[in-house]
């Protein structure tokens, strides 16, 4: 993201570089760079499925997220 003065509203104002969500049953983890990984962990979530490629995961798993990628866990 291009860096910008304090007070400048741009479309990337406010914009995080990663994002998690509990939504329901569901984890949802968003990655919005175009370089960096992040890590995921589900500790605290439980065992889940990953909705992408049906993936069983475990309850403490540490998922990496690409960038510009988005992974997304339904509690099971």
């Amino acid at each position: 993201m291009p860096e910008r003065a304090v007070g400048v509203e741009t479309p990337y104002a406010g914009r995080a570089s990663f994002h998690r969500c509990v939504y329901g049953p569901y984890l949802i983890a968003m990655n919005t760079t175009d370089d960096r990984r992040y890590t995921l962990t589900t500790k605290g979530f439980g065992a889940s499925t990953n909705l992408v490629n049906g993936a069983r995961v475990g309850a403490n798993a540490r998922l990496r997220v690409e960038p510009g990628t988005i992974v997304v866990l339904r509690g099971r």
